[in-house]
């Protein structure tokens, strides 16, 4: 009888390679792409909250320059309401508040200068007070004159301190364990920032380099979060079986239901700065592949390691003893897992489907919107590669984790 070590090594060795032949034709054919050039100007950002100041511009002159700025509100010099009557209706009546700020600018072109202007709040969250600290939206006229607007609040502090919070936390808990999981979650962000959206960007496949990604990332991330060990081979082939089965799920049902990657405000964005011949269902589909990545990950892993003390606890326990036992836990796992992947889904998709409520729509109606059946297409393609993914881990486990007396 062959050792466990040895269809360990085959078995890991087999999903790896199908992984990398199922992405070769892909990255074949997109060699061949020109590279997608983007190029950015004022007039094609428009920040939350604000509109694009006025000028004097004729049509195909170069549109405003553009930059970004941070200050700080030193003091409110004063405010003011509007007439409403001549203003129109921009909100509640009296809603609307104009604030003349001085402010000191810290992050930009102009830091550390003091500067005067007005500002105005056409809700209670745009209003500001002394102290807060703002990004700004400079725009140069054609005539050279700088118009200053607040588009929102400096939030990356909090940011970074509430993050802080969570690392803390977590290695408080789970210890060395955790740091290496948060080291690999790095690593994973790292990835995708520094490999996958730039080669998406250059023309590459989408759906090509996030399924190389997502192997190399797997091989990568799992040893580091468990160790080298038999449990990182049983659960990074669960996760890589797992997130081919969702794959597969979401090329099969997208053609079903005739999915084409546009479908949401944010699809139209991208084709206004992409163009046409810009492969979005690859997007689409590389954002299933992600997304299926996270869950199927914890599900593996927790068989993996549910099997592996199973085993360390009765090293007599027969293979299909230990099957019955990894399918018991993917079983409790799989029920809040689905749940999780699905609330997630529909937690996202809450503004809108209360204006669906509002405006009530047939159900029939709601069901064919293209980005509804996007979302859903998403959740069941995730959710089967998670069901699909318990067997894969449970069987590698059985064979890998088995001891036998000669």
């Amino acid at each position: 009888m062959r050792p466990a070590g040895f269809f360990m090594r085959a078995a890991l060795f087999a999903v790896v390679c199908l992984s990398l032949l199922f992405a070769v034709p892909f990255v074949a054919a997109a060699d061949d792409a020109e590279p997608i050039i983007i190029e950015y100007t004022a007039e094609d950002v428009i920040l939350p909250g604000t509109d694009l100041p006025e000028t004097d511009a004729d049509e195909g002159e170069a549109a405003p320059a553009a930059t970004y700025a941070e200050a700080k509100i030193i003091e409110i010099i004063s405010e003011s309401k509007p007439d409403l009557s001549s203003m129109g209706a921009f909100g509640p009546e009296g809603d609307i508040t104009i604030q003349v700020l001085k402010i000191r600018f810290t992050a930009g072109e102009s830091q550390g200068q003091e500067l005067q202007f007005e500002h105005t709040a056409y809700n209670e969250s745009m209003r500001v007070k002394a102290g807060d600290s703002v990004t700004l939206h400079v725009t140069t006229t054609a005539d050279g004159e700088q118009v200053y607007q607040i588009s929102g609040f400096v939030r990356r502090n909090a940011i970074y301190a509430f993050t802080l919070v969570f690392i803390l936390a977590a290695v408080l808990v789970g210890g060395r364990k955790t740091m290496r999981a948060l080291f690999g979650l790095v690593l994973s962000i790292v990835g995708i920032y520094a490999f996958l959206l730039p080669a998406v960007l250059d023309g590459r496949d989408p759906l090509a380099a996030t399924l190389f990604y997502t192997v190399i990332v797997s091989l990568i991330v799992i040893p580091v979060t468990l160790g080298f060990s038999r449990k990182s081979a049983v659960a990074l082939i669960g996760i890589l079986g797992g997130c081919l089965c969702a794959l597969f799920m979401a090329m099969l049902f997208g053609e079903f239901i005739h999915l084409t990657g546009i479908e949401d405000e944010d699809s139209f964005l991208l084709l206004s700065e992409l163009g046409e011949g810009f492969n979005y269902r690859g997007i689409l589909f590389a954002g299933v592949l992600i997304s299926a990545l996270g869950a199927v990950n914890d599900v593996a892993i927790s068989i993996a390691s549910s099997m592996q003390e199973i085993s360390a606890a009765d090293t007599r326990i027969s293979r299909k003893r230990l099957i019955h036992s990894g399918m018991n836990v993917g079983r409790d796992i799989l029920g809040s897992m689905i749940d999780t992947l699905v609330l997630a889904y529909i937690g996202a998709a809450l503004p809108t489907t209360l204006l669906f409520l509002a405006r009530d729509l047939p159900i029939q109606q709601i069901l064919n919107l293209d980005f509804i059946a996007t979302e859903i297409m998403r959740a069941i393609a995730g959710s089967i590669g998670l069901v699909i993914a318990i067997p894969i881990t449970v069987f590698t486990g059985s064979i890998i984790f088995t001891r036998r007396q000669s």
